[in-house]
């Protein structure tokens, strides 16, 4: 530990940099939130979660509810000429639409608009649609709202035990939640202040729901502390607890042994590869050890050069990207 140095702030920041640090933005955490819960929560009990969905061939599905006020949101940015700063007509009404949203890692998306209060009607009854539309049990995960803990809703699941099941995550741990990424891309998507009503807020709130195609809401799952919510991560989670691993793809798709090794010895083949059937006159034209660049007679016009090797480095399309 350096002590003692006076140092300028120019200086600070080379020395830092030399040492591997950026400036960067920090995340929120509660200082309430206790990390030990969190990570039992993501070690023990979302794996049994998704363990029990797929045994009663469920939907996991990761709810949370935000609101969107007029007088608190910005009006956004516009384009404008220079040194000219841009006038928007904002409405200097106050007025709220709540919204309140449920995913699955598959990207189904559903969710509801409205303008009353939250309470426990409002949230059994969006449950109630939730578990008509998927058309199976539904694993609900949310946190830990004080209407999602009321006496009604327990009553409420304990009458559709069949239907829906709720999980509760720890306390001021919205970090989990894919969810949440939702409703930061609708906060910022979404200029409130410039809503006129507040049927004009609901409306504008519905309709960018309605554009967040299944391949959005999959991307919200993508940020690192919500990638547990993908299936291969939490099988692979639940893999490395029971048993260990004796053969994984790699990122490339080479087969690895349980030493950790690629295993690209001699007659090792990337997974998934076939190889097409070959003439005599092939054979003797490309020798074993000589790679070539041609058309799979069985798989179409999927082309992959390998130098050195035998001429069979051939692969399905649905299986280019396996492991990645």
């Amino acid at each position: 530990m350096v002590t003692g140095v006076v140092m300028t702030e120019r200086g600070v920041g080379k020395w830092l940099r030399r040492y591997g640090f950026s400036p960067q933005r920090p995340d929120r955490r509660s200082y309430r939130q206790d990390q030990a819960k969190v990570d039992a929560w993501l070690r023990d009990e979302y794996p049994a979660i998704a363990a029990r969905a797929k045994t009663e061939n469920a939907v996991v599905a990761w709810a949370d509810q935000c609101g969107l006020r007029s007088d608190t949101a910005p009006p956004g940015t516009s384009w404008a000429p220079k040194s000219q700063t841009p006038i928007a007509r904002v409405s200097s009404r106050r007025f709220k639409v709540n919204t309140m949203s449920a995913i699955t890692s598959r990207g189904t998306l559903y969710f509801t608009v409205f303008t009353e209060r939250f309470t426990a009607k409002t949230f059994t009854g969006f449950l109630d649609r939730l578990a008509r539309q998927a058309g199976r049990k539904v694993h609900v995960i949310a946190d830990r709202h004080p209407v999602h803990r009321s006496k009604a809703v327990t009553a409420w699941l304990k009458a559709n035990t069949e239907r829906i099941e709720l999980h509760l995550m720890p306390d001021y741990s919205p970090e989990p939640n894919p969810d949440e990424p939702l409703n930061a891309d609708i906060k910022r998507h979404i200029h409130a202040a410039r809503a006129h009503s507040a049927d004009d807020l609901a409306h504008e709130t519905r309709r960018s729901h309605h554009q967040r195609q299944p391949t959005i809401v999959r991307s919200y799952i993508h940020a690192h502390h919500v990638r547990y919510t993908s299936n291969k991560a939490t099988q692979q989670f639940r893999l490395n607890k029971t048993a260990p691993v004796t053969s994984m793809p790699s990122s490339r798709g080479w087969k690895r042994t349980a030493d950790g090794s690629s295993g690209r010895g001699p007659g090792t083949r990337r997974a998934g590869t076939c190889r097409p059937p070959r003439s005599p006159a092939a054979t003797a034209r490309w020798p074993a050890g000589i790679g070539r660049q041609a058309n799979c007679r069985r798989l179409g016009r999927v082309r992959h050069r390998r130098p050195g090797r035998a001429p069979c480095g051939w692969w399905p399309r649905q299986g280019r990207g396996v492991g990645r």
